[in-house]
């Protein structure tokens, strides 16, 4: 057999082989790996790499390395998992370097990190003064994490006493140019409101949009393909007046199907009718 034939053949073995040990470790993120991962990683890859060239290498030897290199540490991982006494054994835990803005030597020498390497991480966390900091913590993977002094912290609306907004993921109304309906059907927007909201930037056509979303309070986001020399036309009171109506009526729904109350319920389907109510007289006024 050809030489480059061999070579080609033992690649897509070697290829195929790693890709299903990687499957083991498909559900743990590049960040998480520790020292001992990135070692059995490097030693697959060479060992992978042997079995695609080293054509004086017998393949079943070489296969056989790669699968006990890739199978061990998915046993280790199931006992550390399985027992106890092997994750004290394996595992020291997290450490905690700073403790109320006291540096601890001592578990710094342990974890052989140095004063410049602690403060790097300090700093990545937006901490600059280490009177700030109540305690943090060297976790396995090397990062630090960082409690600030409750005086420290920043505030939010729970310390004003402020009731936060509703939270949710927006809704993509369009999406390279194409106007998503099954999205609008399931929402308590309109496609008429969506085209008047784009005809107040001066849109008309919806294939200039890359990405059109909604979030929670009404708030449309637009972003064009060509964005320059694009002018967006001032807007009417008459305008804007009609799309707070919109807007309104658009929010009372979406409280009225999130809602397990049936009294909140039938108030807001009763605000939302008469919001239409008004609206349907002001149109002609309005209309663009």
């Amino acid at each position: 057999m050809p030489e480059v034939l061999q070579v080609l053949l033992r690649s897509l073995f070697a290829f195929t082989s790693l890709f299903i040990l990687v499957l083991f470790l498909r559900n743990k993120h590049l960040s998480q790996f520790t020292f001992s991962d990135y070692v059995v990683g490097i030693t697959i890859g060479s060992i992978a790499a042997s079995l695609s060239v080293d054509l004086e290498g017998r393949t079943v030897s070489v296969f056989v390395g790669l699968l006990v290199w890739g199978l061990l540490p998915q046993l280790l991982g199931w006992l550390y998992l399985k027992f106890q006494r092997i994750r004290r054994v394996l595992d020291s835990g997290p450490t905690i370097v700073i403790k109320k803005g006291k540096i601890l030597e001592e578990n710094l020498r342990k974890e052989l990190l140095n004063l410049e390497d602690l403060q790097m991480h300090l700093r990545t966390q937006g901490v600059f003064d280490l009177n700030e900091v109540e305690i943090a913590i060297l976790e396995k993977n090397g990062q630090v994490s960082v409690l600030r002094k409750r005086e420290k912290q920043p505030l939010t609306l729970s310390d004003l006493g402020v009731r936060p907004l509703r939270q949710g993921a927006p809704l993509v109304l369009i999406s390279d140019g194409r106007l998503l309906r099954k999205t609008l059907a399931t929402s308590p927007y309109t496609e008429e409101w969506l085209r008047r909201e784009l005809a107040r930037r001066g849109i008309r056509d919806v294939s200039q949009v890359v990405l059109a979303q909604v979030d929670t309070t009404g708030n449309l986001y637009v972003d064009l393909r060509e964005d320059q020399g694009m002018e967006v036309p001032a807007v009417s009171r008459q305008e804007e007046i009609l799309a707070n109506l919109e807007k309104a009526i658009a929010l009372l729904e979406t409280f009225a199907l999130e809602t397990e109350n049936p009294a909140a319920r039938d108030l807001y389907r009763a605000q939302e009718d008469k919001l239409t109510a008004i609206r349907g007289r002001l149109l002609p006024y309005l209309r663009l």
